[in-house]
């Protein structure tokens, strides 16, 4: 049968990079512990994006559907930064200096699957992300949360500081 497209009226969101990893149970316990931000993405920009902020647009498209209707959206943060840009910005935050120390790829690899025992298939994904953000995937930004919910998307500073406990 061939593929045709849906009668239901969709509206497509394509999220960069999530702000969230940095609280990320596992992720925040070693930034802190470690006062280091040990990721394999290279000199990679993006400009992040809170959950917070994709669930407020989520549901501004819901109550208010007309409009939006076949289009697509990419959603990012305001401010396209790389991971020391980031950890500059932790580190304002919490009051202690953090740093970026990049990692390999296989290294990440590598502690996903040992240390943290994530299962094969999050391993597999998230290596593959790590490969497309040094490829520039995630890179850009926009104000399509501004513009679709009248309410300016966080920055990295105000989702470290919304989740300061996740730090310890």
């Amino acid at each position: 049968m061939p593929w045709r497209s849906s009668v239901v009226p969709t509206t497509h969101l394509r999220p960069t990079f999530f702000a969230d990893w940095l609280v990320y149970p596992h992720f925040a316990k070693e930034i802190w512990a470690t006062k280091k931000i040990e990721f394999p993405f290279a000199n990679g920009r993006h400009a992040p994006i809170a959950t917070d902020d994709q669930g407020r647009v989520i549901a501004h498209l819901l109550a208010n559907p007309l409009g939006h209707e076949g289009k697509i959206y990419p959603l990012h943060g305001p401010i396209e930064m790389n991971h020391t840009e980031i950890a500059t910005a932790v580190s304002d935050v919490l009051g202690a200096k953090i740093e970026y120390a990049p990692t390999s790829v296989e290294i990440f690899k590598n502690k996903m699957e040992n240390l943290y025992k994530f299962p094969p298939f999050l391993v597999q994904h998230l290596v593959e992300v790590a490969q497309n953000y040094r490829d520039g995937i995630f890179a850009g930004t926009n104000d399509a949360v501004e513009k679709i919910t009248g309410t300016p998307a966080i920055s990295v500073q105000q989702f470290i500081a919304n989740n300061r406990s996740a730090f310890g």
